[in-house]
């Protein structure tokens, strides 16, 4: 179920997989600016409920989908480590979201015996940092600098010291700044 802020609904889409699953978890993270739906293990294969499980097999993979686009099965990615050390597949693990930093927290699951590892997966790269840019006013000054601009975005928060980067060609030029609102 998703809660629908704008239309204050509890809404209960239909999502579905490419690889149709079962017994696999799933978190929403924070992202800005929309947030992300991970999916990870289960089992996969053909499986009439109340029957035999003989041909369907354990999952170890990993998957994340944008929720604005959850209603479009075929926005999901599969997200591949770097590492050739990945969890062991499962289903029915634990999952959790540690937002300060920015990885998904995969516990325990079941693979012909219950398992009591934990494994962690970086997923900085997906959910971005705390904050967006939106656009920036004016979009163009004189080479000379010294034009004021307005940045907009989502997250900015109050912390002090504020530096601006402005990139150009391989040189960069940082600023001070001066926060104004949310």
């Amino acid at each position: 179920m998703i809660y629908d802020i704008e239309k204050n609904e509890w809404v209960d889409p239909e999502i579905s997989h490419q690889i149709p699953k079962w017994n696999h978890v799933g978190i929403i993270c924070y992202s800005i600016p929309s947030w992300k739906y991970f999916i990870f293990g289960g089992s996969t294969g053909s499986f009439e409920e109340g029957g035999q499980r003989t041909t369907s097999q354990f999952s170890d993979e990993c998957y994340v989908i944008d929720v604005e686009g959850i209603k479009d099965s075929n926005n999901w990615v599969h997200i591949k480590t770097d590492s050739n050390v990945i969890p062991k597949a499962r289903e029915n693990p634990a999952i959790f979201y540690d937002q300060n930093e920015s990885r998904v927290i995969i516990h325990g699951g079941w693979n012909n015996n219950w398992l009591n590892d934990v494994w962690t997966l970086n997923v900085s790269t997906i959910t971005g940092p705390p904050y967006a840019v939106f656009g920036i006013t004016p979009k163009l000054g004189p080479l000379t600098g010294k034009t004021k601009v307005k940045i907009t975005g989502d997250g900015f928060i109050e912390s002090g010291i504020i530096t601006v980067r402005f990139n150009y060609g391989k040189g960069h030029q940082e600023v001070a700044g001066t926060y104004v609102s949310e």
